[in-house]
């Protein structure tokens, strides 16, 4: 997770960032069909949500920067 946050706070442009969450996303997912263990479903779930919402910051943030 820590290397996760690395990668989408150093990214040099917010679309790399957004690329970078649609790849963790599917990656997630695949923990969630794979996974046998009802912990490690819960914890992609939970990991999928933090993603999700720093693509909402990432989505917010690129439209402010068109209207300037």
């Amino acid at each position: 997770m820590k290397d996760a946050k690395k990668k989408f706070y150093n990214a040099d442009e917010i679309s790399d960032a957004i690329e970078f969450l649609k790849t963790e996303n599917k990656r997630d997912r695949m923990i969630c069909r794979l996974s046998t263990c009802e912990k490690n479903v819960k914890a992609a779930k939970i990991k999928k949500l933090k993603y999700r919402a720093m693509a909402i910051y990432a989505l917010k943030k690129l439209k402010l920067g068109d209207e300037e």
